[in-house]
């Protein structure tokens, strides 16, 4: 799956790890930035709300390719109406904002979104791996919550102590899908490791599953998601 991101957040606060090539152009006096990460593809560029034609500047930008999955980044989303956001979501849109107590959510379906910033900086991979490389994730499910982290080093203990500190997010769920995103799959006795803790801390009539994902991430690194279902 390829990716075209319209980002209305500086810069500075994006990053992409674990991206093999990356360059820029200029293209019709718009700086179009290109990344891979895993086998996907990706274009960002940045546009300014301040324009007056910025909506117009959206749509102009968006990919119509059904390979293409378009991601929209915003701040606040007071500026996108019923109308844009239901014009928006018909162009395969994606649109992630953060809401008036300043958490971040999928405005397609109203799914809170957490750990998806840190230190004011969001990685791009989070996305990739949490939410668009997992072709079991279907937005119009009740999910409630969706958990996206990173891990280095002591995997396994930083996964679970990152997933028990928002417990209180996800003790009153019916069903817990905890993605693993990693080079080379956990073994059993790993996979025992995180769920006997786990269960250990969460009510015990929520049902958990864990399910693993290969890809091309740095060795002693893992991505995960954590889908809250109720």
């Amino acid at each position: 799956m390829d990716i075209k991101i319209i980002s209305f957040l500086e810069e500075e606060r994006i990053v992409f790890n674990n991206s093999k090539v990356n360059f820029k152009c200029l293209e019709q006096g718009v700086i179009k930035y290109y990344y891979k990460i895993d086998n996907s593809k990706i274009e960002i560029i940045y546009l300014d709300k301040s324009k007056l034609d910025y909506i117009e500047e959206i749509f102009n930008y968006l990919s119509i390719k059904s390979t293409i999955k378009n991601i929209i980044l915003l701040e606040d989303n007071t500026f996108i109406d019923k109308y844009i956001k239901n014009r928006l979501i018909k162009n395969n849109c994606i649109i992630i904002s953060k809401d008036k107590i300043q958490e971040y959510f999928i405005l397609n379906e109203k799914i809170k979104i957490l750990g998806l910033e840190k230190g004011g900086v969001i990685d791009i991979s989070l996305i990739l791996f949490g939410l668009l490389k997992n072709e079991e994730l279907d937005f119009s499910l009740n999910i409630d919550t969706i958990i996206l982290g990173r891990e280095k080093d002591n995997l396994i203990g930083n996964l679970v102590l990152s997933i028990l500190k928002r417990l209180s997010y996800i003790n009153k769920a019916k069903e817990l899908d905890l993605f693993l995103y990693l080079r080379n799959e956990f073994n059993l006795q790993d996979l025992t490791f995180i769920e006997d803790p786990l269960k250990e801390y969460i009510n015990n009539k929520v049902c958990l599953n864990i399910k693993q994902r290969n890809g091309e991430i740095i060795d002693n690194e893992l991505y995960f998601s954590l889908i809250k279902m109720n």
